[in-house]
C-alpha cells in the first residue's frame, strides 16, 4: 500500500500518528538525498519545470487542433494516432473516478475529436484498433507485473516512438510523422528527465535512454526519408513533390524565441536565489 504524500495533510499529528505517512515520507528524504545531481542550478531547473504542466496543456490543444486539420480521406490511415490514444487511455486508467475539471482535464476532448475522423474510415478504423490493442495489452500485463498500474506511461511512450519510425520506413517518407508533434514528445522526455533527478528510479531511467535516443535518431528520418508535399519547420527540408515553402525559416527565428523565453524564465527563478 502506497501513500500519495503530496495529498497527504501536512501536519505534526498526521506525521506521529499514520506510520504509513511517515515511511513514506522517510522514503521520499532518502530519495531527495540520492539526487544524481544537487546544486542551486538543478533545483531551479525542478523549479521550472514543475510550473510547466500548468501551460503545456494550451500547447497540446494546438497542437491536436494543428494534427485534426487538413487531412486527406484517401490516405487518413497512414496517420497514427497514437499520441492523443495513448493520452486518453492512460488518463483513463489513472483516473478511476472522473476528476474535477481542471487545467490538465482541457486537452482530453481534443485527443477525442482528433481520433474521431479517423473511426468513420474503414482503413484508418483498423489502424486505430491495431493501437488500441497494443495499449491495452501492455495494460493487462501491467496489471499482473508490477505494483502501480499507472508505470505503464514509459511502455506506452516507448511503443508510441517504435510505431512512428515503423510508419516512416513502411511508407518511405515522412509525410504523416508531423515535426511538429515529434518535437514536443521529445521536449516532454526533457521534461521527464529534469524530474527523475529529483526522485531518481533507475529503472525509468532505462526507460527514458531509451526513448530519447529513438526519438533524437527519429530525426534524421526527415534528411533520409523528406515529406512529400511540406517543408520541415526549423530544418528547413524541402518536399519531394511540392515546391519548398519560401517562409520555411521564421520557423528556425519561432523555436530561438521559444528557447529565450525559457532561458529568461530559468534567469528569473535562479537570480532570486543567487
Amino acid at each position: 500500500m502506497s501513500v500519495d504524500i503530496r495529498k497527504h495533510r501536512y501536519t505534526e499529528k498526521s506525521i506521529f500518528s499514520d506510520p504509513e505517512y511517515r515511511e513514506a515520507l522517510l522514503n521520499l528524504e532518502n530519495m531527495k538525498s540520492q539526487r544524481y545531481f544537487q546544486n542551486i542550478y538543478v533545483d531551479t531547473l525542478h523549479e521550472l519545470f514543475h510550473v510547466w504542466p500548468n501551460v503545456s496543456f494550451l500547447a497540446n490543444i494546438q497542437l491536436m487542433i494543428r494534427l485534426s486539420s487538413g487531412r486527406n480521406p484517401d490516405n487518413m490511415h497512414r496517420f497514427n494516432v497514437f499520441y492523443a490514444l495513448r493520452k486518453l487511455f492512460y488518463f483513463v486508467i489513472s483516473n478511476p473516478k472522473f476528476p474535477e475539471f481542471t487545467l490538465h482535464c482541457w486537452p482530453i476532448p481534443f485527443y477525442v475529436i482528433h481520433i474521431l475522423p479517423h473511426l468513420i474510415f474503414q482503413r484508418s478504423r483498423n489502424n486505430v484498433s491495431q493501437q488500441l490493442m497494443i495499449l491495452e495489452f501492455i495494460y493487462i500485463v501491467a496489471k499482473y507485473t508490477v505494483d502501480d498500474t499507472r508505470s505503464v506511461i514509459w511502455p506506452f511512450i516507448l511503443v508510441n516512438e517504435i510505431w512512428d519510425v515503423f510508419t516512416v520506413f513502411k511508407y518511405r517518407t515522412t509525410e504523416y510523422f508531423s515535426f511538429q508533434l515529434q518535437l514536443w514528445k521529445t521536449i516532454e522526455t526533457l521534461q521527464y528527465f529534469i524530474l527523475l533527478n529529483q526522485y531518481p528510479d533507475f529503472y525509468i531511467l532505462i526507460w527514458l535512454l531509451v526513448i530519447a535516443t529513438l526519438q533524437i535518431l527519429s530525426f534524421s528520418l526527415y534528411f533520409r526519408y523528406p515529406p512529400l508535399t511540406w517543408t520541415v519547420p526549423i530544418l528547413n527540408i524541402a518536399p519531394t513533390r511540392a515546391e519548398k515553402d519560401p517562409f520555411s525559416f521564421l520557423y528556425r527565428y519561432m523555436a530561438i524565441g521559444f528557447v529565450l523565453v525559457i532561458f529568461w524564465l530559468y534567469w528569473t527563478l535562479l537570480s532570486r536565489k543567487l
